[in-house]
């Protein structure tokens, strides 16, 4: 692993809260407000980006008509 790829783990790592079970709801929602302009959470509704609904599990850039990047495709990830 190189030294900058190293050290932007090291750096997201420093940044990263503590993630707890209980959470924050009220947080979510401010934050989660960013990505609905690309992202809906209605099963089969595409935006720019694909539906969010029962992500967990899915294969990345798996989605039929979307039109995914380059790193996206590449991705192979099966999110969690």
């Amino acid at each position: 692993m190189g030294r900058r790829v190293f050290g932007l783990f090291v750096a997201m790592a420093l940044t990263a809260g503590t993630a707890r079970a209980e959470g924050d709801a009220d947080s979510g929602k401010k934050i989660f407000a960013k990505c609905m302009a690309c992202h809906a959470t209605e099963e089969g509704k595409n935006k720019i980006g694909p539906s969010l609904h029962d992500l967990v599990g899915r294969h990345s850039a798996s989605i039929a008509g979307v039109a995914y990047s380059d790193a996206m495709k590449r991705l192979d990830k099966i999110w969690d």
